[in-house]
């Protein structure tokens, strides 16, 4: 569950994306999880917001969704659900085409 997106996760159900066999599946989420989920994920919101005014807050989009959806690696649907504890200071790279 460590790279669950938020489009992911409905308070209800879990969908797990690429999981053994690179397949989909969608788990039940506990009941005595939920509320602590949801003011967890209040928190995470809350620190995103202070990433994106200084400039960071974006995700590494599966397949070519980032060239389709230029903006989307900021929305708050395709953040993950446990975000590292620090921020990356990886830079993306392109393969130059000839």
């Amino acid at each position: 569950m460590s790279n669950t997106r938020h489009q992911c996760l409905i308070l209800d159900t879990n969908s797990v994306r690429q999981g053994k066999g690179g397949k989909d599946r969608v788990t039940m989420l506990p009941q005595s999880l939920k509320e602590p989920l949801r003011a967890y994920l209040v928190k995470v919101k809350q620190a995103r917001e202070i990433d994106l005014r200084e400039g960071f807050g974006n995700v590494e989009l599966p397949y070519a969704l980032d060239k389709k959806y230029p903006q989307a690696d900021r929305e708050w649907k395709w953040q993950y659900v446990f975000p590292a504890p620090k921020r990356s200071s990886v830079l993306q790279w392109s393969i130059p085409t000839f």
